[in-house]
């Protein structure tokens, strides 16, 4: 967001003493995932998927690479590889 001048309001929820995710959290998201965006009246979880929403959506193509760049397959290796590579240590 702040890459691309956007503006956002930064919310947090505090895990109660159980350790699990406050009513106000789950009713935004019943599974309790983070990070968490809203936006008008969407709700969308997982990180990549939040960067690429936002990416495309409000980007203008300055943050993204296009399909049919050629280097389009490593924009999307690199886009997942941190994601793929904790699943792999995990």
């Amino acid at each position: 967001m702040e890459e691309l001048g956007l503006p956002y309001q930064l919310e947090w929820f505090d895990r109660g003493a159980d350790g699990l995710a406050p009513p106000e959290y789950l009713a935004l998201h019943p599974a309790a995932m983070a990070p968490v965006i809203k936006d008008g009246d969407g709700v969308l979880a997982e990180s990549t998927a939040i960067v690429q929403y936002i990416a495309h959506r409000y980007g203008g193509g300055r943050l993204t690479v296009s399909p049919d760049a050629d280097n389009y397959a490593d924009y999307l290796f690199w886009l997942e590889f941190n994601n793929n590579a904790q699943s792999a240590c995990s």
